[in-house]
């Protein structure tokens, strides 16, 4: 028998049944100062290691859904502009992104997931027109240095 059991048992056979089991649980407890199972230590790693990752992926998400913070812009309108974006509160999102110690439910990981998967998607359909328009400007200015006026030119239509 181990020294907390002794004392358990000691302490249980001197005082009554629910507080014999209120400290079973205390000697149990890490928060008291006393060793856990290795089969608690483990489950206990395993969900912290969960939670770590949905609070990485969290902020992942949110990452992907502000972007960098926009000229003008502070970290905490930042904060509130993704939290909308994602449909969190403004206090939430803030706790995710500063690792202030929060459960994040699958439900809130999957929003922000959606509005991460939007954000990208306009951030390519913007970089496509932008792309577009590049291609549009280069083929300009080619057929102008190659003397060549294009038909969409100022030029062509005998303006200056």
């Amino acid at each position: 028998m181990t020294a907390a059991a002794t004392c358990i048992a000691f302490q249980s056979a001197k005082i009554g049944g629910d507080e014999a089991v209120r400290l079973r649980h205390e000697s149990q407890n890490p928060r008291h100062g006393h060793t856990m199972t290795e089969g608690q230590s483990s489950m206990l790693e395993m969900r912290s290691e969960r939670l770590e990752n949905r609070s990485r992926l969290m902020r992942e998400f949110m990452q992907d859904i502000g972007g960098p913070v926009r000229s003008g812009e502070n970290r905490a309108r930042w904060v509130e502009r993704v939290a909308f974006a994602a449909g969190l509160s403004y206090r939430r999102a803030k706790s995710v992104w500063y690792r202030e110690p929060v459960r994040i439910d699958r439900d809130e990981l999957d929003r922000a997931e959606a509005a991460a998967h939007h954000a990208k998607q306009a951030e390519i359909a913007e970089l496509r027109a932008r792309l577009d328009k590049l291609e549009k400007d280069i083929a300009e200015t080619d057929a102008l240095a190659s003397g060549i006026t294009p038909a969409s030119s100022p030029l062509a239509h005998g303006q200056s």
